[in-house]
Protein backbone atom coordinates (compact mmCIF):
# COMPACT_ATOMS: atom_id res chain seq x y z
CA UNK A 1 0.00 0.00 0.00
CA UNK A 2 1.28 3.13 -0.79
CA UNK A 3 1.83 6.42 1.41
CA UNK A 4 -0.90 7.78 0.24
CA UNK A 5 -3.34 5.56 0.52
CA UNK A 6 -2.26 4.85 4.16
CA UNK A 7 -2.62 8.64 4.70
CA UNK A 8 -6.42 8.75 3.38
CA UNK A 9 -7.44 9.28 6.92
CA UNK A 10 -5.53 12.69 7.44
CA UNK A 11 -6.94 16.01 6.52
CA UNK A 12 -5.35 17.63 3.35
CA UNK A 13 -3.56 20.26 5.64
CA UNK A 14 -1.64 17.56 7.68
CA UNK A 15 -1.72 15.12 4.77
CA UNK A 16 0.66 17.98 2.70
CA UNK A 17 2.25 19.84 5.60
CA UNK A 18 6.04 20.49 6.22
CA UNK A 19 8.36 17.95 7.41
CA UNK A 20 9.74 19.03 10.73
CA UNK A 21 12.24 17.02 12.28
CA UNK A 22 13.38 13.32 10.72
CA UNK A 23 15.55 10.67 13.07
CA UNK A 24 16.98 7.66 12.22
CA UNK A 25 17.18 4.51 14.69
CA UNK A 26 19.78 2.00 13.46
CA UNK A 27 18.69 -0.26 15.58
CA UNK A 28 15.23 -0.90 14.97
CA UNK A 29 15.49 0.01 11.38
CA UNK A 30 13.08 2.60 11.53
CA UNK A 31 13.16 6.48 10.30
CA UNK A 32 10.59 8.92 12.27
CA UNK A 33 8.82 11.69 10.38
CA UNK A 34 7.65 14.55 12.25
CA UNK A 35 5.07 16.22 9.84
CA UNK A 36 2.75 18.77 11.70
CA UNK A 37 1.20 17.29 13.88
CA UNK A 38 1.69 13.86 12.88
CA UNK A 39 4.67 11.10 13.07
CA UNK A 40 5.55 9.21 10.30
CA UNK A 41 6.96 6.08 9.93
CA UNK A 42 9.22 4.47 7.77
CA UNK A 43 11.71 0.97 7.41
CA UNK A 44 14.44 0.69 5.36
CA UNK A 45 13.65 -1.46 2.12
CA UNK A 46 16.53 -3.34 0.36
CA UNK A 47 16.08 -3.39 -3.24
CA UNK A 48 17.21 -6.92 -5.23
CA UNK A 49 20.50 -5.92 -7.90
CA UNK A 50 20.94 -2.69 -5.88
CA UNK A 51 23.58 -1.45 -3.26
CA UNK A 52 20.96 1.47 -2.20
CA UNK A 53 18.49 1.61 0.28
CA UNK A 54 15.13 3.56 0.27
CA UNK A 55 12.50 3.97 2.71
CA UNK A 56 9.40 2.22 2.64
CA UNK A 57 6.27 3.88 4.58
CA UNK A 58 4.98 1.45 7.11
CA UNK A 59 2.19 3.82 9.02
CA UNK A 60 1.80 7.08 11.00
CA UNK A 61 0.48 7.50 14.31
CA UNK A 62 -2.34 9.36 15.17
CA UNK A 63 -2.32 12.66 15.56
CA UNK A 64 -0.51 14.39 18.53
CA UNK A 65 -1.62 17.31 20.50
CA UNK A 66 -0.65 19.18 23.18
Amino acid sequence: MSEAQLDEDLEPEIREGQNKEFLQVLEYDRAFLVKGPVVKIFKNQESAGSAHQRLEYVMHLPVMKD
